[in-house]
């Protein structure tokens, strides 16, 4: 019955959903760097170029929406649901990236300010795009 909720199952596809979003979003990342950061020497760090922060939003949008497809394919059952959820705690990890000082995480001040902020908006918008895709093909 489509009102029976396995809650297991549902914590199950939202955390699903993240791993692979995050799976091939590190494998993106590590493809996209060694293609479009040039080498520096050790004691410095490298330039990034608006060429990798395209490339690395693209992936972002991609994996994103594979991410949502995937929660809302494992969900079974409120599907969009499930990946609104997923789009909301991305959303919420976002903010909270957003408020920490800039030199929290190594390597975060070689980004522009406006690249954290744009990937916090379009994750979730594309998570539930790819969960809206599931549902529309569940229908």
């Amino acid at each position: 019955m489509k009102s029976d909720i396995d809650y297991g199952k549902s914590i199950g596809a939202i955390v699903g959903g993240f791993f692979v979003r995050t799976g091939l979003g590190a494998i993106g990342t590590v493809i996209a760097a060694k293609l479009l950061i040039p080498s520096s020497p050790a004691d410095q760090m490298p330039t990034i170029t608006t060429s990798y922060l395209s490339l690395m939003l693209i992936i972002n949008i991609g994996t994103s929406i594979i991410g949502g497809y995937v929660t809302a394919a494992i969900a079974g059952v409120y599907r969009l649901h499930h990946a609104i959820v997923f789009a909301a705690i991305i959303f919420a990890l976002s903010v909270l990236f957003l408020m920490l000082p800039a030199g929290a995480f190594p390597g975060s001040e070689l980004f522009p300010s406006w690249y954290p902020l744009t990937s916090g908006v379009i994750s979730p918008i594309c998570i539930v795009i790819g969960g809206w895709l599931r549902h529309r093909k569940a229908a």
